[in-house]
């Protein structure tokens, strides 16, 4: 919170959390979102994220009745919850506060907060939407303390060393997304995932 404390509620950040790192991106539709948020002067709007994967690709945690659209027409859908905002985005000041607020009081494990954040509504003054598309992958370096494959080959491929870790890697890891050429892909991904 002390981070926050000198920020305004409707000021916007990135938050981007230090243990995800950028596999690969849309970097011209993402430069067109990031002018795009600075000319956002609905308060309501609180939250645009790019990097759909994951919970957001299912229907029940989207409201699709609800999108907006970029100056360049991208389409966002608003979400329902707080599934995913850990991944990098455009945030309102006012949700990391509501977020952090919310927590319960003195110390416990960073893996509790999911827990903590999944029972949590969100606001009806803040709308958080995710790309239709999305335009972000994202790998995260350890799991439990270990690597993760990715970050093994990512280290490799750019001549980095490897410390020991435990003495072991994590053998399988999913990314955080994945880019999609078309809406067949997508049903195709929904369809394995939840059939």
């Amino acid at each position: 919170m002390t981070l926050l404390q000198d920020l305004a509620d409707d000021e916007w950040i990135y938050w981007c959390m230090d243990d995800y790192y950028l596999i690969d991106l849309k970097e011209k539709k993402v430069n067109q979102i990031y002018e795009w948020v600075k000319t956002i002067t609905d308060p309501s709007i609180c939250a645009i994220l790019y990097n759909r994967c994951g919970a957001l690709l299912s229907e029940k945690h989207l409201n699709l009745n609800n999108t907006i659209s970029s100056t360049d027409q991208q389409i966002f859908i608003e979400r329902k919850n707080l599934k995913k905002i850990w991944n990098h985005q455009f945030l309102r000041v006012k949700v990391l506060r509501y977020l952090f607020e919310n927590f319960p009081e003195g110390k416990f494990d960073a893996h509790e907060t999911d827990k903590y954040k999944d029972n949590l509504e969100i606001l009806l003054d803040q709308r958080l939407y995710v790309s239709q598309e999305n335009l972000l992958i994202l790998g995260e370096s350890t799991r439990h303390g270990k690597y993760t494959m990715n970050c093994i080959d990512s280290l490799k491929k750019n001549r980095l060393n490897i410390t020991k870790q435990r003495d072991t890697y994590q053998k399988n890891y999913r990314f955080q997304g994945r880019f999609l050429s078309s809406k067949f892909d997508l049903i195709r991904i929904l369809t394995n995932r939840f059939f």
